[in-house]
């Protein structure tokens, strides 16, 4: 069995038993979730998307949001999605569009992961399991609360080297967030600053954005999400550099 195999064997497991599963979705908090919800309709249920090769280099898992107002109930399923990433058009919507600049980043000093196609070894989750049918705005973050618990059972099976929320609510919930203090930083460029290196200018920007995390009495990488001026898209409004490519070089020291 290939090693992202047994993550998918994990994570079906994991849905069946807290009956989340799309399939047969019978969620503990569903007429709560559902009253909360109104007068929208619930798509009940979003499984992960497990890359085909996660796990064969440094394992990096995102958490999103909702999953939106996809419903197709088998593209919500851990095989359906997988079949949504190797069928990804070339013109990616702006949150896939962000999230390969991100993997791109990240996976930098890999020379095993392609730069233009670094998906097969990534995972992506959603913080809510549950999505309006009638719209992409995201859910009630009561639904976002009451989530939480399968999160942190997603990410306990999975042991993420590097872990990226995407939205205030994916980050909800994580354990003893620290920031990487100042005084680390400066070893750290003292000891591997080449120059290839970003400036020490991009590694600070970036620094802003990446703390220690706790999951599961484990501690990993963790990075909240970029913003427009982070990721050197502002059109030049921000006088603020660019630091998307620090990420790979800071992280991965």
């Amino acid at each position: 069995m290939a090693l992202s195999d047994e993550y998918l064997h994990k994570l079906r497991t994991f849905y069946d038993q807290e009956h989340i599963s799309v399939l047969g979705f019978e969620c503990k908090h569903r007429c709560e979730c559902e009253q909360d919800a109104k007068p929208s309709i619930l798509l009940r249920g979003a499984e992960g998307y497990v890359g085909p090769r996660y796990g064969e280099a440094t394992k990096v898992v995102f958490m999103s949001l909702d999953v939106g107002n996809e419903t197709e109930d088998e593209n919500r399923t851990l095989r359906g999605r997988r079949r949504v990433f190797e069928n990804l058009p070339k013109k990616l919507n702006p949150h896939l569009a962000g999230t390969l600049a991100i993997l791109q980043a990240l996976f930098s000093e890999d020379l095993e992961v392609p730069q233009d196609n670094p998906w097969p070894f990534f995972v992506l989750l959603n913080a809510a399991k549950c999505s309006r049918r009638d719209s992409w705005k995201k859910v009630n973050d009561r639904l976002y609360d009451r989530c939480r618990s399968f999160a942190h059972g997603e990410l306990s099976l999975l042991s993420p080297d590097i872990l990226v929320t995407q939205g205030k609510k994916a980050k909800g919930g994580l354990e003893d967030w620290e920031k990487i203090s100042d005084a680390a930083l400066d070893e750290t460029i003292r000891l591997h600053a080449t120059s290839s290196a970003p400036s020490r200018e991009e590694i600070t920007a970036a620094n802003r954005y990446i703390c220690l995390a706790r999951i599961a009495g484990r501690r990993v990488v963790a990075m909240h999400t970029l913003t427009l001026p982070i990721m050197g898209r502002d059109g030049g409004k921000s006088s603020e550099p660019s630091c998307l490519s620090a990420l790979g070089w800071l992280v991965n020291w």
